[in-house]
């Protein structure tokens, strides 16, 4: 902005110019009288007049007060906030020096990548001096920065957005097909698909699910209502067979997992939960646990070993069963909490055998990102799987995966690890989740369907 020094100057100089119009106007006026010429004071009037005015837009326009400088010029561009993931949004301001005097004034926006959406332009009602605009975003493959840009009337302002990569609150706020398959790329996982079909009429209430180490491409799956066996069925649903066992017959049967045999045992037995308890009664619960058989062969009744334990605080349902690299169980619990949020929290047993569990603290969840059954019910845990570093958990509207910092990490410090939602598929009464047996991708099934559906891993 000029000084008043600046345009004293100005204003002088013009001054001067128009001294000399008029000397040499006056001149030619002289000139015209000599020669008897008519209407010259008529001619001199005009030009000084003309002059005049000349001078006169000289000096508004130098001294910023002039028509073209009452056009509003644009100010300031603001982002709120000025970093989000991609797919989320942003808010924005436009602010112009004053307001426009004949209608809305347009201030034309621009982005320079297509990882921001910016409208084509945002409009400026008369009487006010700024509008306010939405700036939605796109997943990227890797963070970007986008220089947004506001012009008017020649003048532009700039602002900057940093967009990251897709993370569950913004998928949360725009689930569209887009987004969610950038969501599972960037976590590691791909899309759910179905990888076929068990017999649902022998299993109607699958609620427990575990992959085989000792027969690759086989699945354990157990049915909750007073069970006397474990089945056995390929991963495409087929083969089914039950191996029965001796002495048995489940309570509330809910949970599966697959783990070495004991301390110094690593062979892998497969872990039985009989751990459901809906109405709080029981006053104990079962977990049983038998080597695994070969597949191969014809399938006999097996003899289980078995503890029963007790929760410190009374009765509590469960429907999740995990084992570490000792053959040690954990249980976690089918919580709703009071406001229906969650309240899992995390039970570990003394090693294999019979007595008090000991409470290892709550288990956070995340919202699910499509709640639909937990408007109901709340957020309750229906099953998990744990290997190598990782632990998932299945609830009826989404699966939660928790990895640690450090794979060597205890399993009984899970609940600290960082936890995220992951792909899952859409089933009426999910129930089970079990990673497969390289760790690559994870399974999942539900009641009433006998549909089987694997999600993969896209790690290197």
């Amino acid at each position: 902005m000029e000084t008043s020094t600046t345009r004293a100057d100005a204003l002088a100089g013009h001054r001067a110019d128009l001294a000399r119009v008029a000397e040499q106007q006056g001149t030619t006026v002289d000139v015209a009288r000599r020669r008897g010429r008519r209407g010259a004071p008529l001619a001199l009037r005009a030009t000084l007049a003309l002059a005049v005015l000349c001078g006169a837009l000289l000096v508004t326009a130098t001294l910023g007060v002039g028509p073209l400088a009452l056009r509003p010029r644009v100010v300031a561009l603001e982002l709120t906030p000025t970093a989000v993931a991609g797919c989320a949004e942003a808010a924005g301001t436009v602010t112009v020096d004053r307001s426009p005097r004949r209608g809305p004034l347009p201030v034309a926006l621009v982005a320079t990548s297509a990882a921001a959406d910016a409208p084509e332009e945002v409009r400026i009602q008369p009487g006010k001096t700024a509008a306010a605009f939405v700036l939605p975003t796109q997943p990227v493959a890797e963070d970007e920065r986008v220089e947004i840009q506001a012009t008017v009337n020649g003048a532009t302002a700039t602002a900057h957005l940093d967009v990251g990569r897709v993370d569950a609150a913004a998928l949360q706020a725009n689930p569209s097909a887009a987004c969610r398959a950038a969501f599972a790329e960037h976590h590691g996982y791909g899309a759910p698909r179905r990888t076929g079909m068990f017999d649902a009429e022998r299993i109607p209430e699958a609620s427990g699910l575990a992959a085989s180490h000792r027969n690759p491409g086989w699945l354990y799956l157990v049915d909750d209502e007073r069970p006397r066996e474990v089945w056995a069925m390929r991963t495409d649903g087929s083969d089914l067979r039950p191996i029965p066992l001796d002495g048995f017959v489940g309570r509330d049967t809910e949970a599966l997992a697959v783990g070495p045999c004991g301390p110094g045992n690593a062979d892998p037995c497969v872990y039985v939960g009989d751990i459901g308890d809906n109405l709080g009664t029981h006053a104990d619960v079962g977990i049983l646990r038998f080597p695994e058989p070969d597949l191969a062969g014809p399938l006999g009744p097996v003899r289980p070993d078995a503890v029963r334990v007790r929760y410190p605080d009374g009765p509590v349902d469960a429907e999740a069963l995990l084992v570490d690299e000792a053959g040690v169980p954990y249980v976690v619990t089918k919580e709703p909490g009071p406001d229906g949020s969650g309240a899992a929290r995390l039970f570990a047993a003394d090693g294999f055998a019979d007595g008090v569990l000991v409470a290892l603290g709550e288990v956070p969840l995340p919202e699910p990102l499509v709640p639909l059954l937990a408007t109901v019910v709340g957020v309750v845990v229906t099953g998990g799987d744990h290997r190598d570093g990782r632990v998932v958990l299945r609830t009826y509207d989404h699966v939660v995966e928790f990895v640690a910092p450090d794979p060597s990490a205890p399993l009984s410090s899970f609940p600290s690890w960082p936890s995220r939602e992951v792909p899952a598929a859409r089933e009426p009464q999910a129930e089970a989740v079990a990673f497969a047996a390289g760790g690559c991708g994870y399974y999942t099934v539900g009641e009433q369907v006998g549909d089987v559906w694997f999600v993969p891993c896209l790690r290197d």
